[in-house]
């Protein structure tokens, strides 16, 4: 038989030991002795736990993809994402800051959507997390790694003593950040964050941070922009309502109104005449479009006419 073992020494440190052995039987088969041999696997172990999750976590960017990419509206779909991400990290909470216009117009962060491992409280209706202003915590270094574009990944080993001494304060030991873009503007923050351990984020981790904040700012970005579009859309449809609106006030106006008028082109020939005009005259319309008034013999003296219209002209 065989079996692997997990050993934690003093000091915590963790090994795994494989166990095997061979059972000793006499003539009676009776099991008299047994030879084994204890082998160090940690780093058999160690290989095995990184390749599983190595898959896990691009399994995690795949669903993220997926969830995005089958709605319109990232909001519909955000919670089951940080879901996917916090639990694949282990952390305690997976978190999306937004920045947006506060008081005075100056530009603050508040947290509008939150996973939280079992048993643990949400932060997301926390005034601390709402309307934070820039560099809030006092830490311009942290800020600026975090608007250079690169992951602020909040290790044990980052950490000064004053900023763990922060990050004690709202329970946290480690983070991981990234901002996301949306338009070439920082719109955001997501991150995770564990509040148990000091623990070293490794190169994978951070990758992946970095790939879903990438695809979150996608689509972000592609739902404000069909956002615009339906806007345009809508206020070219009201424009157009508008517009034929008036346009029938307009030719209801022009044809019920008593007093005699035409619609002419720049050649002088008519358009549209209403009713009083054409009963006045006594014509039909289909006498009067497209012809001129010195073709219908309105005017007696034809200079009347052309003075008449330069008057209309210079007057605009």
């Amino acid at each position: 038989w065989q079996s692997d073992i997990r050993v934690i020494l003093p000091g915590g440190k963790e090994r795994w030991l494989n166990d095997s052995a061979v059972e000793m039987f006499d003539e009676s088969d009776v099991s008299y002795a047994s030879i084994g041999i204890l082998q160090d696997v940690t780093d058999r172990k160690l290989a095995e736990f990184n390749l599983r999750k190595h898959e896990s976590l691009l399994e995690a960017i795949t669903f993220s993809a997926e969830q995005f990419l089958k709605t319109a509206d990232w909001r519909e779909t955000i919670n089951v994402v940080l879901e996917k991400l916090g639990r694949e990290f282990n952390s305690s909470h997976a978190y999306l800051f937004q920045k947006h216009n506060g008081q005075g117009n100056q530009i603050v962060s508040s947290m509008i959507h939150e996973w939280t491992a079992s048993g643990l409280e949400t932060d997301l209706d926390s005034p601390e997390f709402q309307n934070m202003p820039p560099n809030s915590m006092g830490f311009e270094r942290l800020y600026k790694i975090l608007d250079s574009g690169e992951p602020l990944v909040g290790s044990a080993s980052f950490f000064k003593s004053e900023e763990k001494d922060y990050l004690r304060s709202i329970n946290v030991a480690a983070l991981l950040e990234i901002r996301v873009i949306v338009n070439g503007e920082h719109w955001g923050t997501l991150g995770v964050d564990d509040i148990y351990h000091e623990r070293e984020w490794t190169s994978m981790e951070v990758d992946v941070i970095k790939v879903a904040a990438g695809v979150l700012g996608a689509a972000i970005e592609r739902q404000l922009n069909d956002d615009a579009l339906k806007h345009e859309l809508m206020e070219r449809k009201r424009a157009e309502m508008a517009l034929r609106f008036s346009e029938e006030k307009f030719s209801k106006a022009f044809h019920t109104t008593p007093m005699l008028m035409t619609i002419e082109n720049q050649e002088g020939r008519f358009i549209d005449a209403n009713k009083a005009f054409l009963d006045t005259f006594g014509l039909e319309r289909e006498a009067v479009i497209g012809y001129g008034a010195s073709e219908l013999g309105i005017f007696q003296n034809a200079e009347d006419m052309y003075s008449l219209r330069r008057e209309y002209q210079e007057k605009s």
